[in-house]
């Protein structure tokens, strides 16, 4: 019997289910492993090392977890053939990682413009699987920054947007879409100035939401806590706190209360829509590079 051709929402559903599943074991598990971003600030981002561009949306997650869990300290990934292009090869019997690239299509149909997900996978390979590559050393600079201070610089350059301001007080972290203002209790209060910064990151990527910014549905008519749109906010806030955090040097740990309830809201969001976490890793490296007011990645992933 012939095997019937998967169609491409089949192909789109396998890859993020194949990505989907490390995480959503860490998950069971009661971990949240999204909340340790990369050392090193941007230079620690996984790249590719044939294009020197780093990779977007859920790959900076993903590479970034596998390489956390196989012991490889290069952030540097490429694919067979980009191996042998560089006069090296990939060791027998090593495993690859998945690498996704996504580009919106635009096509007019009946005088209206249409847009079509166009994603495809790439196998690739940690440099520190391979042999014989010729690439130039990375060289290993020690920052002398203050994570703290870059943290606090990330706030005062993005709080003049919202129009109800920065505000301390109270006892609990949040956003206010209707007033759009950000409340978080002092700092001190915190167990540590990293859970201050992680927390405050979390609440300034829900602000990018509002109608004025990037107009996230989910953040203009905001949800029940509990419900799967509420789910999908917060993965999208989680992932651009840990971006942030990764990009000031911040070791956030599990400064956000890893309750029960939150994990369990998230898991069903995951199981419920394959791409979920797709969608969300890549709305979330938007709302950060929004609070960091840089350019917007458009696509995913580097092959």
């Amino acid at each position: 019997m012939t095997k019937s051709k998967k169609t491409a929402g089949q192909v789109t559903n396998d890859i993020c289910a194949s990505i989907t599943d490390r995480i959503l074991a860490a998950l069971e598990e009661g971990t949240v492993p999204w909340r340790k971003p990369w050392q090193g600030g941007e230079s620690g981002l996984p790249y590719n090392a044939a294009s020197n561009r780093h990779y977007n949306g859920i790959n900076v997650w993903n590479l970034h977890l596998a390489a956390q869990f196989k012991g490889y300290s290069d952030p540097r990934w490429l694919t067979f053939k980009q191996a042998r292009a560089k006069g090296g090869s990939v060791r027998k019997g090593e495993k690859s990682e998945t690498a996704i690239f996504w580009k919106v299509l635009r096509k007019e149909e009946g005088g209206e413009e249409k847009r079509f997900a166009f994603l495809k996978a790439y196998r690739v390979f940690n440099v520190q699987q391979c042999d014989g590559l010729d690439l130039a050393p990375i060289v290993d600079t020690v920052s002398d920054h203050d994570p703290i201070a870059s943290g606090e610089e990330i706030r005062k350059g993005y709080i003049d947007e919202l129009r109800g301001g920065f505000h301390h007080g109270g006892g609990k972290a949040f956003y206010s879409p209707s007033e759009d203002r950000v409340q978080l209790p002092k700092l001190e209060l915190f167990e540590s100035p990293e859970a201050y910064y992680a927390t405050l990151f979390h609440e300034l990527c829900h602000s990018t939401g509002h109608r004025s910014r990037l107009a996230r549905e989910e953040v203009i008519n905001p949800a029940r806590f509990g419900d799967h749109t509420y789910a999908r906010e917060e993965l999208v806030a989680e992932f651009g706190a840990s971006f942030l955090c990764g990009i000031a040097g911040i070791e956030r740990g599990d400064s956000i209360a890893q309750s029960a309830a939150y994990i369990g809201g998230w898991k069903r969001a995951i199981k419920n829509d394959p791409r979920a976490l797709v969608v969300a890793a890549g709305h979330g490296e938007k709302a950060a590079r929004r609070v960091l007011k840089r350019e917007t990645v458009v696509d995913g992933g580097q092959h």
